[in-house]
């Protein structure tokens, strides 16, 4: 019997919540023998789960002895197919094999046994049917306190872990534009668009191409001005993360790598008994990154802090408090740091905390205003009221003498980042480093 686990928003996804058992189950058979070879396989569906972006079906076969995913994207229906989409399930299938075929970088990515995006198929959607991972959300199991270990200990052994994983992705190749990947038959890599999603709160998501980029801050400054808010608000925000921008690394020849485009306590598996991480899941929209946000980057639920419109800490208890998120990217670093020798892009690691809330300001305007708050509250140290300050930005109040030492205020604070206002462990993880360093001098 299908167990429903999550709710399935019926706005976004439509046709695709009722999409019937049976054609699931004969979509399942034909890749089942067509694809895995299993003879007479005896399908079962598991589980369908609701996520925001796509519907997950686990299907098990001949006593649950193999299992597989069918995931079904919500651009599948109504004003949502479209060629952008067919093209965005295209690049993520081509990421997931391109990652699988470098065999000497061991990543616990899914394998990709079909896809379809179009609706000629028996669940008359598009799809990707994945190998099925084993494992626990780190969501789940981050705040779990009745686990078999301390809570503390697992934490640390999940980002360990995770530092290792992370690790491997340093040895893939590096690619000269930032976008999306295309695999073709032989094997061969092209880099084509990003492409980006937009939510209509009355039907499907969409799927938007965006283009191709030589650098992080043309990806960026172009996203910008796609984005921009046409009222004083907005063009302060604008004006405030349009010079953070320009604080970001500038590397004299730039090159991208690959990294999970979502980095999140979701997209993580782990052991649930030993922590140790089995899977990366959620690929949808994967592309290329700047080497100072790519896979040396901290995972996103160590920087909630620096995302304040979705922090909430104290009033929420399952959330870390700063000192604590401090402490943990202070554990993270050092272990990425031992897993890559000290070399290499763990040099952006320390900031990346800082770059990220950079990029999400930028591609997220609704989180843009509490972010900028956050670097003018940081950089001046606590010592400005910083929505006065936007809102004087915006009504063109603030002179450009104040301007320009807003500047140097907010580039002194991104070059010294969080040594500036360590946290009670942060400080201590930044003496580590440097003690290491000397080390191995």
């Amino acid at each position: 019997m299908t167990s429903y686990d999550d709710p399935i928003d019926a706005d976004r996804f439509g046709p695709l919540a009722d999409i019937p058992e049976s054609s699931l189950l004969h979509l399942g058979s034909r890749i089942a023998s067509n694809v895995l070879k299993l003879s007479n396989p005896e399908p079962k569906l598991l589980h369908r789960l609701g996520g925001p972006f796509n519907i997950v079906h686990i299907l098990s076969f001949n006593n649950d002895t193999t299992r597989f995913i069918i995931r079904v994207p919500a651009t599948g229906w109504g004003k949502g197919l479209t060629p952008a989409a067919d093209k965005a399930l295209e690049a993520q299938v081509s990421a997931l094999k391109f990652i699988k075929s470098q065999k000497d970088a061991k990543i616990p990515v899914p394998e990709v046994y079909d896809w379809d995006s179009t609706c000629n198929n028996e669940i008359n959607a598009p799809y990707i049917c994945l190998s099925y991972l084993p494992g626990k959300q780190v969501l789940r199991v981050w705040t779990d306190d009745n686990g078999p270990m301390p809570k503390e200990h697992m934490r640390l052994r999940i980002l360990t872990s995770l530092t290792n994983v992370m690790a491997e992705f340093a040895k893939l190749p590096s690619f000269d534009r930032l976008g999306s990947l295309f695999l073709d038959d032989n094997g061969n890599v092209t880099i084509g668009p990003v492409y980006r999603r937009e939510e209509d709160p009355d039907g499907p998501v969409t799927i938007h191409e965006c283009g191709i980029y030589t650098s992080g801050q043309e990806y960026l400054r172009t996203m910008m001005e796609r984005d921009s808010q046409d009222n004083h608000w907005g063009q302060a925000e604008s004006k405030i993360t349009s010079t953070l921008i320009s604080l970001l690394p500038k590397p004299d020849s730039e090159d991208f790598v690959l990294a999970p485009p979502d980095f999140d306590s979701a997209n993580i598996l782990v052991n649930p008994d030993t922590g140790e991480v089995t899977g990366l899941i959620e690929w949808d929209l994967t592309h290329t990154k700047p080497r100072w946000l790519g896979y040396s980057a901290y995972p996103y639920f160590l920087t909630r802090d620096w995302d304040p419109l979705m922090y909430g800490w104290p009033n929420i208890s399952s959330e870390d408090s700063p000192e604590a998120l401090a402490a943990y990217r202070a554990h993270y670093s050092s272990e990425l740091g031992r897993a890559l020798g000290r070399q290499g892009d763990w040099v952006f690691t320390d900031k990346s905390h800082l770059t990220m809330a950079v990029w999400i300001s930028t591609l997220n305007p609704a989180n843009r205003l509490e972010i900028c708050q956050k670097f003018l509250t940081e950089a001046w140290e606590g010592k400005v009221d910083a929505l006065s300050v936007v809102w004087e930005i915006g009504k063109e109040k603030y002179g450009e003498e104040e301007w320009e030492v807003l500047k140097k205020k907010l580039r002194t604070f991104l070059a010294e980042g969080s040594k500036r206002h360590p946290g009670k462990s942060e400080g201590k993880g930044y003496e580590e480093k440097d003690k290491d360093k000397n080390e191995e001098k």
